[in-house]
């Protein structure tokens, strides 16, 4: 009974870790987005300059040679952020490999 007890307990943290994370990932999102916005509404970033903020964005994460189960999960789990994130500006990236661009040295 206790250890059912002790893998609840541990299943709770999780959860509450997970949702923290969540949260914060999808504060960045939201922020990143109005930022984005904010940028072009002022025109300080074209609409050709934000399809490449999100083709470079998902080039680093296919560039990312993950080592185990977690770590290509983690990728797939990016990669698909940066999808959805692009929808909302309108912007289609192209499936993992397919963005047609290298990711620059030093950034």
């Amino acid at each position: 009974m206790a250890e059912t007890n002790e893998a609840l307990e541990r299943a709770k943290v999780a959860q509450t870790l997970a949702g923290n994370a969540n949260t914060v990932v999808q504060a960045y999102g939201f922020l990143f987005e109005a930022l984005l916005g904010t940028m072009k509404d002022n025109n300080l970033i074209s609409p050709s300059q934000i399809k490449t903020v999100f083709y470079r964005a998902a080039t680093m994460v296919d560039e990312i040679r993950p080592q185990n189960p977690l770590q290509e999960t983690v990728c797939r789990g990016m990669r698909e952020v940066i999808s959805r994130v692009a929808k909302g500006s309108g912007i289609e990236v192209p499936p993992p490999g397919q963005t047609g661009m290298q990711r620059k040295q030093g950034g």
